[in-house]
């Protein structure tokens, strides 16, 4: 029962904080009035293109962050995806027109209201499915349990690392009854 609730604290705050940072950043990036676009866009793709590894992340989340042992490890490193940002602003650049923006920036509405009034409603859809996406990922995410939870703190476990668990259990049960 407590990995189950894990789960669900950890979907549910993942795919919230998630949408709250990816959302505006795309956004944001969809603008053609935001100067540095381009040169984000860019910095954005590298690592979509090229990972900087596995090793380098787990240091930074460990001993720069100091995130080991914590919920936060098991939250933070899926939050912000690229290919989720790039769907977002792309789904607000080809279905949001200018003018709906222009005319609330008349109307006086400022750039976050504009946002949140405007924006969030007319675009849905890729919201909904950028927030499936992550719901599955975080659920079924057992990995960085793996990585960032030790085995004398399972009180942190997910489900998902649990079953994995049971799993190889079985599996070593099974390996094991051969040489009986």
């Amino acid at each position: 029962p407590r990995a189950f609730l894990n789960s669900l604290v950890i979907t549910a705050a993942g795919t919230l904080l998630g949408l709250a940072v990816m959302c505006p950043c795309a956004y944001a990036l969809s603008r053609k009035e935001f100067r540095h676009r381009g040169a984000l866009m860019i910095f954005l793709m590298i690592p979509m293109l090229f990972s900087g590894g596995l090793v380098s992340s787990y240091m930074v989340n460990t001993q720069v962050l100091h995130l080991r042992n914590t919920y936060w490890a098991l939250i933070l490193p899926g939050l912000c995806s690229t290919w989720y940002l790039m769907m977002l602003r792309n789904y607000f650049i080809t279905s949001l027109p200018d003018s709906l923006v222009e005319s609330a920036r008349l109307d006086g509405a400022m750039p976050l209201q504009t946002f949140w009034w405007i924006v969030l409603p007319v675009c849905k859809p890729v919201v909904m499915t950028v927030a499936v996406f992550q719901i599955f990922a975080y659920w079924n995410s057992w990995y960085p349990a793996l990585l960032y939870i030790d085995t004398n703190h399972t009180e942190l476990y997910p489900l998902q690392y649990v079953l994995v668990n049971i799993e190889r259990s079985i599996q070593a049960m099974a390996n094991d009854a051969k040489y009986l």
